[in-house]
């Protein structure tokens, strides 16, 4: 019902901007038009340098370099994948996208213990913890399929926050007693 109410909030406030997400998405610019063909075109070669390197990928940090040879012929577009799940497919390879995937999933499971856990073994700030950094990291997962941030520090952040977190379900005589 808070999510429903922040909506109601926000969206009349979203239409007022000129650059406002529901304006360019009815009355796209130049420019947003120019970028969704580059990325389709970015998208497309990411695609083929799979195809070709499905088990090893191009090597890390090589999908822009790679692109020149990936692109349609005729293209004159040279950028990044924008999309964080596809650069690392194309670049580390399926299982490196794999790794990828799992590390994120369980930091969003291991995050889904500590929100869950009995109320009387795990501080509230925890609890709290757990589901904002759960949320930060969905949200993350949705953006990426349009934005290069594999390499962003808030992230690997949340996924070392998520380690800790755990440590700190154990009820207070256990961590007193770790405690030289």
């Amino acid at each position: 019902s808070k999510i429903a109410l922040a909506s109601l909030l926000l969206v009349p406030l979203s239409l007022f901007p000129s650059v406002s997400p529901l304006h360019r998405l009815l009355a796209p610019t130049h420019s947003d038009k120019k970028g969704g063909e580059y990325r389709l075109v970015a998208w497309r070669a990411g695609w083929r340098m799979i195809q070709a390197h499905p088990w090893a990928g191009v090597g890390i940090g090589n999908f822009k370099p790679m692109m020149l040879q990936y692109r349609e012929k005729g293209s004159t577009v040279d950028t990044i994948a924008h999309n964080t799940y596809l650069e690392m497919a194309a670049e580390l390879g399926l299982p490196g996208l794999a790794v990828y995937l799992a590390v994120l999933g369980s930091a969003y499971w291991t995050l889904r213990r500590v929100r869950r856990s009995p109320l009387r073994s795990t501080p509230p700030l925890a609890r709290h913890a757990a589901l904002a950094l759960q949320a930060g990291l969905l949200g993350y997962a949705v953006a990426s399929f349009f934005l290069s941030a594999e390499y962003q520090k808030l992230f690997w952040f949340m996924i070392f926050l998520s380690m800790c977190l755990p440590a700190l379900r154990r009820p207070r005589a256990v961590l007193l007693e770790a405690v030289p």
